[in-house]
Formats: C-alpha cells, sequence, structure tokens
C-alpha cells in the first residue's frame, strides 16, 4: 500500500498484517497519526512472514514510545547486535511508521532512513508536538 507522507511516498507492506484486514482502515490510523490523535497502531504482525531475527527487531521497535527515541548503540545493546545491524533491519521494516523504525536515531545525530532524513525529522517533530 502506497500513502503519501508529508509530501513523500511511503509503501507499507500490508500483507505482513493480520489485522486491520482493510488498507482503508489502516490509512484511517495513519490520518489520526498524522493528526496528533493516534499515538500508537492497532495492527496484529503475521510473524510467519517475519525471520525470528526480524521479528524480534520489530517487537523492540514497538517498544519504543511515541515522542521518544532510542539510538542504534542503545537498541543494538539490548538486543545482542551490532548498531549497523539495527540499521539494516530498519531499512527492512516492511511497515514504516507502524513499526516506528523513524525513533532509531544516531548517537551524533538523525541517523538515515529509507524514506529519507526529511522525512524522519517531520516524524519526529510531528511526535514532539503532540506528547
Amino acid at each position: 500500500m502506497k500513502v503519501k507522507i508529508f509530501e513523500h511516498e511511503v509503501f507499507i507492506d500490508t500483507s505482513f498484517l493480520l489485522s486491520p484486514k482493510s488498507e482503508e482502515e489502516l490509512k484511517k490510523q495513519l490520518e489520526e497519526y498524522l493528526q496528533g490523535k493516534r499515538k500508537e497502531f492497532d495492527v496484529t504482525l503475521d510473524y510467519s512472514k517475519i525471520d525470528d531475527e526480524l521479528a524480534l527487531f520489530l517487537e523492540s521497535l514497538l517498544k519504543v514510545e511515541y515522542g521518544s527515541t532510542i539510538t542504534y548503540g542503545q537498541l543494538g545493546k539490548m538486543l545482542g547486535m551490532h548498531p549497523r545491524k539495527v540499521g539494516m533491519l530498519c531499512a527492512r521494516n516492511p511497515l514504516p511508521i507502524v513499526v516506528p523504525c523513524h525513533r532509531v536515531v544516531g548517537v551524533r545525530g538523525i541517523g538515515g532512513y529509507s524514506y529519507g532524513v526529511e522525512l524522519k525529522k517531520k516524524l519526529l517533530e510531528l511526535e514532539k508536538k503532540f506528547i
């Protein structure tokens, strides 16, 4: 499913979701998120389509609270992996925004983002605005 987020086209692979069942419901949740009305998404991941390492990683991202950030190194230490591996797994996230890889930042700066650093900054600013 392609969605427009702050003038950026983002692909969210809904095949990795058991719920919501409809793209319309997920789009509604995304709209609520962008309006500051939703702090987390009501989704159920389909773990049968995700390898164990990515599943563990996505679950850890879901625990990073709205409006906060964690560094690649901090998350890597928690998961027993190198910070670069964390970055590579962020890039493999099939559900950007829904599973908030944008909340993972570098120790000396914002870090990268598959959809561009500009979008990552806007998402973090949006969350800070509505904390």
